[in-house]
């Protein structure tokens, strides 16, 4: 029983690994959304 809930608890670890991993890139991304639109913006005054 006890190996059941250390291998239980080592799933849920991995995996709140895994969502960490996951919303760190999301913010990276989110980041470089930003960062490309303002340049766009900056792009676009400067053709017009």
């Amino acid at each position: 029983m006890l190996e059941l809930k250390q291998e239980a608890e080592q799933k849920q670890l991995h995996l709140s690994q895994i969502l960490e991993t996951e919303q760190r890139a999301k913010w990276h991304y989110v980041k470089q959304i930003e960062e490309l639109t303002a340049e766009i913006k900056q792009l676009k005054y400067e053709v017009s």
